[in-house]
């Protein structure tokens, strides 16, 4: 994520230093910029920080414990606005940025899922317009045929923002009237479904869903949140920025010192 940062999204030049935790990096460079300790940021004042790791709810907790005033940004927060709204085509070419770590030929071939994100993202493009009404047909078929090859059912009904993350083909399972926000990572062998009563899951920005976990009924999972592997959320609520593991599932952290409507920036 911080390579492709640094060599396809952030601006040239503007890059003061690079700081990661891992010992091991020290002293090595990306991009020509050496690699630095986070104790580095401890003498300096930068006046912004972009993070580029998946555990940036930690990097945000130190920042603000060591008491930094700058400006602090999570890098997929920089993609799109503050409204979330975007059209599918634009939403499309959000899903390639955090798909695609490797060049298009590579790409496609070992992600065959973004074909799912081609085809639900053509279709919510071509709906509203019934002069391509044949078309989105053609395209509806296409990602119905893509998804029982791919096993990854994604209904067109359900609402999905952008950045969608399919992070592997196989057995993930949304109900059409599910409702998720901006930036959803989902991994293999997940549901996103219904109950008996007909509720559906209501899911922020920035959620993750790792491998074996159910998110199911009127859960309402806030933004930032991680489902651990294997839990069971049934009619589950829980605030932004937290953790959530187990069967049936609990909340086991909250990055309480980031507060309860905790936004990157």
């Amino acid at each position: 994520m911080g390579r492709s940062a640094l060599l396809r999204w952030l601006p040239k030049g503007c890059v003061a230093h690079l700081v990661d935790s891992n010992v091991g990096k020290h002293g090595t460079q990306t991009a020509g910029l050496e690699i630095c300790a986070p104790e580095t940021l401890t003498g300096q004042a930068p006046d912004c920080i972009v993070v580029c790791v998946s555990a940036y709810l930690e990097v945000f907790q130190w920042l603000k414990e060591i008491g930094f005033k700058g400006e602090a940004y999570f890098l997929y927060d920089l993609f799109v606005p503050e409204d979330r709204k975007l059209s599918p085509l634009a939403a499309l070419g959000v899903d390639f940025a955090v798909s695609r770590p490797t060049n298009w030929l590579a790409f496609f071939i070992t992600k065959p899922q973004i074909l799912v994100n081609v085809t639900y993202r053509l279709a919510a493009a071509l709906r509203p317009t019934r002069y391509v009404l044949p078309f989105y047909w053609l395209v509806a078929w296409w990602h119905y045929t893509v998804c029982w090859i791919t096993s990854i059912q994604l209904p067109l009904g359900a609402e999905i923002g952008p950045g969608l993350l399919l992070a592997h083909p196989g057995t993930v399972v949304f109900t059409a009237r599910a409702r998720v926000g901006a930036f959803f990572t989902i991994y293999h062998c997940c549901t996103v479904g219904t109950t008996d009563s007909g509720d559906a899951p209501v899911i922020g920005d920035f959620v993750t869903v790792y491998t074996g976990s159910h998110v199911l009924g009127g859960c309402e999972i806030g933004s930032h949140t991680r489902v651990g592997a294997m839990s069971l959320l049934l009619d589950f609520k829980c605030d932004p920025a937290s953790v959530v593991v187990g069967v049936p599932a609990r909340t086991v952290r909250s990055f309480t010192a980031l507060g309860a409507d905790f936004q990157p920036h």
